[in-house]
């Protein structure tokens, strides 16, 4: 389709999408090729790690898709990814490419401390959220879900500024403007 005169010229929808592709594979390869500079065996590792974490990705997939339908795909996918990163990490922890320091521990420990107090949270509020909706008839669940993601975002969100103080928090505020 030719653009009249002061139009703008009209583009393929797809060469954004294509050009953004070539990017992501570009950086990719850079990014691979930088990294088997320092260690020769690294792509045959971080291949070998993608391929593991491809099988045991598709394999949930066959096992879950039957009895949890879509969430059992999203479940597989995340048992994949969460497969794919232990194994890049253990492999890097062995040729020497990645340590953990103290901050690193301490942050790790404190929110899972903070993931722990937002399930029991979680589990404690569910009932009295529930039964606060008992009367309503359209939107119940939508309601109780909604309360409950309130509560959970309160809490996490507390106990995250309770275990890394408000100077955690002023670093991040300035982190985000600069």
């Amino acid at each position: 389709m030719q653009p009249k005169s002061g139009d703008e010229p009209q583009t393929d929808p797809g060469e954004d999408i294509r050009e953004t592709d070539y990017a992501a594979d570009v950086a990719a390869t850079e990014s691979h090729a930088a990294s088997a500079q320092f260690d020769p065996g690294t792509g045959a590792r971080l291949r070998r790690a993608a391929l593991i974490a491809a099988a045991v990705n598709i394999a949930f997939k066959f096992l879950l898709m039957g009895s949890l339908a879509q969430v059992g795909l999203a479940l597989a996918t995340s048992i994949g990814a969460w497969i794919n990163l232990g194994l890049v990490v253990w492999f890097a922890k062995r040729a020497g490419h990645f340590g953990v320091d103290e901050q690193l521990q301490k942050s790790t420990l404190k929110l899972a401390v903070a993931g722990l107090v937002l399930a029991a949270a979680l589990w404690l509020c569910e009932a009295p959220v529930a039964h606060l909706f008992d009367s309503m008839n359209r939107l119940r669940s939508v309601a109780t879900l909604a309360l409950i993601a309130a509560i959970g975002g309160v809490v996490y969100g507390g106990i995250v500024l309770a275990l890394f103080g408000p100077a955690w928090l002023a670093a991040f505020r300035a982190r985000r403007r600069g």
